[in-house]
């Protein structure tokens, strides 16, 4: 881009995977540059590529969130920053892909927690029920148990005075 119009306009195009900027650009300087990739295309990384750049300004840039620098003097390092940037930003999506399945399956599992806590809600309210009856049938048996060896007894009472 030949100022920082154009620069706008071609990210507002999107579709870059990476942006490499020289330090002193046409009308603006990288660090504008980088403020404007991170508003309008965030995520893609941001390589300054300098003749001369102070330590103090290149930490600056840093901070402000390009991905590295690179010296013109050095330029031999380039395919290695881009190579790392790129790698950077697939590891970034995998790990963003990833934390959003384990969301889902935390969600999906609280869930059937939440199911499965009302399940068995619901059975063991059944089963207190079941235990009431069967408690009740327990009662009932061993009270026609005692009036039937209640009986019993008063029978053999009965033969035993035999008749009169």
């Amino acid at each position: 881009a030949s100022n920082e119009q154009e620069f706008t306009t071609f990210l507002q195009r999107g579709g870059y995977d990476l942006v490499l900027a020289d330090y002193l650009l046409p009308g603006f300087d990288a660090l504008l540059a980088l403020v404007l990739t991170k508003s309008l295309c965030p995520g893609i990384p941001f390589i300054v590529v300098s003749g001369a750049i102070g330590e103090e300004k290149a930490v600056e840039l840093l901070k402000q969130g390009a991905t590295d620098y690179v010296l013109k003097a050095r330029l031999v390092r380039l395919p290695l920053a881009i190579e790392r940037a790129l790698d950077e930003v697939r590891e970034h999506k995998a790990r963003r892909l990833a934390e959003a399945e384990l969301n889902r399956l935390n969600e999906e599992l609280e869930h059937r927690v939440v199911e499965r806590t009302s399940q068995l809600e619901a059975t063991n309210v059944d089963l207190q029920e079941l235990a009431r009856q069967l408690e009740d049938a327990y009662n009932e048996l061993k009270s026609t148990q005692g009036r039937l060896l209640q009986q019993d007894k008063m029978a053999s009472a009965g033969q035993l005075a035999g008749p009169r």
